[in-house]
């Protein structure tokens, strides 16, 4: 107890001296010049940022501990609003500095610390949209682990409102996929997109260069299901409304939200968000749509084994160029290359998580539950697509006609692993064959018969 004591007196004289000093820097940077603005945030902002992280951690619960706290974190966010509106109102002072000085807390356990690193960096992608469309060291490494950490907490408690830090990071993500591929961002959709008509050259596709640097791969490997499912959402996107009664988009209500986001205008309570008030894409819009489609999908494949999804991600590529492929569009004749290039053999987990995605997340769940009664451990479709949401506003309908008429010609065409033949491959053989006839009929309580004839399958 005295030692626990000590600690907590100790934390409040750090506090107190930290808030003094809070005040200091915030009466200087007011009255700083726009020349020693761009001189002194660099180096305070991995200052400040760290602090947040600090004082949204402590667990320390007097009543002065708490008011000190609640007052160093105003000045904190004091200082930051501060810093936005200066360099918002100025060209002059340069982003990318402070860009790359964020980086490392974009992915920040602390969702204010977070939160400011998005909004300095959203800064710098706007700037480089109008300049030279590079994109700042690491960034597209940071933002794909904050959307995967953010997406896993949005599966594993499905939130009331709409989580904008997650929405937010994943429009960036997507800005930062233009960037690599030197196309400008398109941060407001109420302005016109400069475009350059799309031409697919396919005897020029072998030359195209990896467009994503070894950190994006290695934070990709680390989980991925994050942006693996942002990049379904962006392939499935249609860009014009489907009739109220047709929800078969592939597309949760979660992922339809998650992709209005930047128009604007939209709910931010799930319960208020109806499919048939999707927001309508201008034809602007759609246009610098189409550019990033391309653009992400190159990233995420291209070149074949050096895109993001690469080495143990493979197969998550083969899944979204199965969704992708189509002679219609650019994006799609991309999907179609990687296909064509990759191994003519279909892995049980492909197999599997594509007749899921055929089916829609609330008839396949009947079937996957019904496996792992008698097949524990065996989540054959989980390297893929991650933990399937238990709530309808996250759960993915049916793929729509045309694509899953697509994703079957592919497995018609792929051969499934013919080594080794043993008891977990006889499982997942079994479990194809629920999927399959899951896709056939569902309506009438058809599926507890089919699983039940669980010994005639393989």
């Amino acid at each position: 107890h005295l030692r626990m004591a000590s600690a907590a007196a100790e934390s409040q004289k750090q506090l107190n001296d930290d808030l003094a000093s809070l005040n200091r820097v915030r009466n200087r940077l007011s009255e700083s010049t726009d020349d020693r603005l761009s001189k002194v945030l660099p180096a305070l902002l991995p200052k400040l940022l760290p602090r947040l992280e600090t004082y949204t951690a402590e667990t320390f619960t007097s009543k002065s501990f708490q008011q000190t706290r609640s007052q160093a974190i105003g000045q904190i966010c004091g200082i930051l609003a501060h810093a936005v509106e200066r360099i918002k109102g100025n060209p002059s002072v340069s982003a990318r500095e402070l860009s790359e000085a964020v980086v490392p807390f974009i992915n920040s356990n602390s969702a204010l610390a977070s939160t400011w690193s998005l909004s300095f960096l959203s800064i710098d992608i706007q700037r480089q949209s109008h300049g030279d469309c590079s994109l700042s060291k690491s960034s597209m490494a940071s933002l794909i682990r904050c959307v995967d950490s953010l997406y896993h907490e949005a599966v594993q408690q499905t939130p009331t409102v709409f989580p904008s830090r997650l929405f937010n990071a994943s429009w960036l993500l997507l800005d930062s996929f233009m960037l690599a591929s030197k196309s400008p961002a398109m941060m407001d959709f109420d302005m016109d997109y400069s475009h350059t008509e799309l031409k697919w050259q396919s005897q020029k596709i072998d030359s195209w260069e990896a467009l994503v640097e070894t950190d994006a791969v290695l934070a990709t490997n680390e989980n991925g299901h994050g942006f693996f499912h942002l990049m379904m959402d962006l392939l499935l996107l249609p860009l014009s409304l489907p009739s109220p009664e047709r929800r078969q988009t592939g597309i949760s209500d979660f992922g339809l939200m998650r992709l209005a986001h930047r128009c604007g205008h939209v709910s931010q309570r799930k319960n208020d968000w109806k499919r048939k008030n999707q927001t309508r894409w201008t034809e602007s819009a759609a246009i610098y749509i189409r550019h990033l489609k391309l653009a992400a999908l190159r990233c995420a494949i291209w070149p074949v084994g050096n895109g993001l999804f690469q080495e143990k991600d493979q197969d998550k590529a083969t899944v979204v160029s199965a969704l992708a492929s189509s002679f219609n569009s650019m994006h799609g004749r991309l999907g179609m290359d990687f296909i064509n290039k990759s191994s003519k053999e279909c892995s049980w987990a492909v197999a599997c998580s594509l007749l899921i995605l055929m089916i829609g997340d609330k008839t396949a769940l009947l079937v996957l539950d019904a496996f792992l009664l008698k097949h524990q451990k065996s989540q054959i479709w989980e390297s893929i697509l991650g933990e399937i949401s238990r709530d309808d506003f996250m759960q993915r309908p049916p793929l729509p006609v045309e694509v899953a008429e697509v994703v079957s010609s592919f497995l018609l065409t792929r051969k499934l692993p013919q080594r080794p033949i043993n008891d977990k491959t006889k499982q997942y053989g079994k479990l194809l064959i629920d999927l399959c006839l899951a896709l056939i009929d569902d309506s009438n309580g058809r599926i507890s018969t089919i699983i039940s004839l669980d010994e005639q399958k393989y």
